[in-house]
């Protein structure tokens, strides 16, 4: 039986389908690092401040220096946490992962189809592949400590289910 051009678009539409969602998980990840990292550093700022007020309403001027450290520690948390912008960049993790997750969705749903229905070869593959380079290009680059090394296990095991299926 001769193969026709879905048999040949095959293994990339698997390839892009592992791409997908490995990215999702990396920009998933990262948000939820940095949302952690936003919380941390927002609630030790506030409590070091808090505390700072609620020992100087007790004290007499001038009794300790400590509390002008913890102040300049507060400040700098404070700072930090304003000039990193971590909630900011958590969302757009957050929406690249929802956008890679919609995109493995649309490949899946292509696959599973039966190959009538699937349409022109050329424009599914040329608007799936449009769609994964907008977002590559919009997508923010996953910081290192963050980043996990691809593919655990060989290409397409995760989706073997989608190998062989011939309507």
């Amino acid at each position: 039986m001769a193969e026709t051009a879905w048999d040949l678009l095959e293994p990339l539409l698997l390839e892009w389908l592992e791409r997908a969602n490995h990215n999702r998980h990396q920009h998933y990840g990262a948000s939820v690092m940095l949302s952690i990292l936003n919380y941390v550093l927002g609630i030790l700022a506030s409590v070091l401040s808090a505390s700072v007020v609620v020992f100087r309403l007790g004290q007499p001027e001038g009794t300790q220096t400590w509390p002008r450290i913890v102040v300049f520690f507060a400040a700098g948390m404070s700072g930090l946490q304003t000039f990193l912008n971590l909630g900011r960049k958590a969302e757009t993790h957050r929406l690249t992962a929802t956008g890679y997750a919609a995109m493995r969705r649309r490949l899946e749903e292509t696959m599973a189809l039966p190959v009538s229905l699937r349409g022109e070869p050329k424009a599914v593959v040329d608007e799936i592949r449009a769609s994964l380079d907008s977002l590559a290009k919009s997508a923010p680059s996953v910081p290192g400590m963050l980043r996990r090394e691809e593919r655990e296990e060989p290409i397409f095991g995760q989706y073997a289910k989608f190998r062989g299926q011939r309507p």
